[in-house]
């Protein structure tokens, strides 16, 4: 299930308030609170190669042993 608070929640991150722009809206699945954590943003390509992938896996991994929470941007194609 996915929810969403927005930027007058409680909940939403102070760090985010703090940026030019900050997103009106947050979607997420799991444990909101975790967003005030260390995190890390991963950005992808839409059309990921073989290489890519396999990088991009080693990456994550890594950054999840730190204990770090990875936080995806996920995006659907209009149309």
């Amino acid at each position: 299930m996915t929810n969403y608070i927005d930027i007058d929640d409680e909940k939403y991150p102070e760090s985010l308030r703090k940026i030019k722009n900050p997103p009106q809206k947050l979607y997420y699945k799991g444990d909101i609170n975790l967003l005030n954590t260390k995190c890390f943003s991963v950005v992808g390509s839409r059309d990921l190669t073989d290489y890519g992938r396999h990088i991009e896996k080693l990456f994550v991994n890594r950054i999840a042993r730190t204990r770090t929470t990875i936080v995806s941007r996920i995006s659907y194609r209009s149309g």
